[in-house]
């Protein structure tokens, strides 16, 4: 199934469309006040550079994420991350994560992956995003709150909005007859950049890692386990890379993938193919023995940069040395 046939209205979602009215209804109340001044969001760190969607999971956030950390400290700036960590203990607690490897079943698999990519990089974790910028303050208070997602949080004050709103959906609907969070157009009003649009981004081939972190070739063949929103874009990207998928396993966004038969349907002497958001939390598992496990991955750049880098600046402290605006 392609992203396009996953997002296309149907006989499921034409079911589903009086509760996407109760969504709608809902968003509009909550989202009326600020339009109107009677709500303000708070500002109690700046600057604030949010990487969300207009989509519930599936939209490449994280690569984005990840380049844009490698941009800012290429610029001499510090940045700490600020992530949901949802189903983790503390989507409803937000703290700052210790230093290290982070488990993910404790802080969540998306900050699991990228403390793992990026390890030098502070990572704070809760959906009140308000606190977390609270904390970025208190206890970061020079660097730049780099928020993974967040973009429908409007108690927290944004200086820079990115939103990722793939062109290839075609059902506009909210949920949970579509694929949206809020209503698309006035989503889009809302932002300062859209991808795609003005700016594009461009990936990068992808690559296979092995549990020891060493770049291997790429496989001829592979058994895919994914539980990430919109699977069929990674089983696109890796048959564009030329792998022939043998077999296929999906599970629900974020899922644990602590099921006791996980593997039971795949042939071992065939290469088990994940995400990395997927294989921080599968190194976790007892029953790999015997297995190739491979993680791909792809790294991302955003055309043209120097447009981009003008934009960014403006959301940059305009004092810093750091500026090379």
């Amino acid at each position: 199934m392609s992203p396009a046939q996953e997002d296309r209205i149907g006989a499921a979602a034409l079911l589903a469309s009086p509760l996407s009215l109760l969504y709608w209804t809902a968003w509009q109340a909550y989202w009326l006040p600020f339009r109107l001044g009677l709500r303000r969001p708070k500002k109690p760190h700046t600057p604030i550079i949010c990487i969300g969607s207009l989509l519930a999971g599936g939209a490449g956030k994280t690569p984005v994420t990840v380049h844009l950390i490698d941009v800012l400290e290429s610029k001499g700036y510090k940045t700490v991350l600020a992530a949901s960590g949802y189903r983790s203990p503390h989507y409803k607690n937000p703290a700052a994560a210790p230093d290290g490897e982070l488990d993910p079943r404790e802080w969540g698999d998306e900050p699991a992956l990228i403390r793992s990519l990026r390890p030098q990089v502070p990572i704070v974790i809760g959906k009140d995003r308000v606190r977390l910028a609270e904390i970025i303050q208190e206890r970061w208070p020079d660097h730049v709150m780099l928020m993974d997602d967040g973009f429908q949080h409007l108690e927290l004050e944004k200086d820079l909005t990115i939103v990722l709103d793939p062109d290839e959906v075609t059902n506009n609907l909210m949920l949970p007859a579509g694929p949206y969070r809020e209503p698309r157009k006035a989503g889009r009003s809302r932002a300062d950049v859209i991808f795609p649009g003005e700016f594009t981004i461009e990936t990068q081939p992808t690559r296979f890692i092995d549990p020891d972190g060493v770049e291997v070739p790429t496989p001829e063949e592979a058994q895919v386990i994914c539980a990430i929103g919109r699977p069929s874009r990674f089983v696109k990207s890796l048959e564009t890379a030329g792998v022939a998928i043998r077999g296929l396993k999906t599970l629900p966004d974020h899922d644990p993938l602590n099921e006791g038969n996980l593997f039971s349907s795949f042939e071992p002497e065939i290469p088990v193919v994940v995400t990395g958001k997927d294989w921080v939390k599968l190194r976790h598992r007892k029953d790999l023995a015997g297995w190739t496990i491979l993680s791909a991955s792809h790294d991302v750049s955003i055309a043209p940069a120097s447009r981009f880098d003008r934009i960014l600046n403006r959301s940059l402290p305009a004092d810093s040395s750091n500026d090379e605006s």
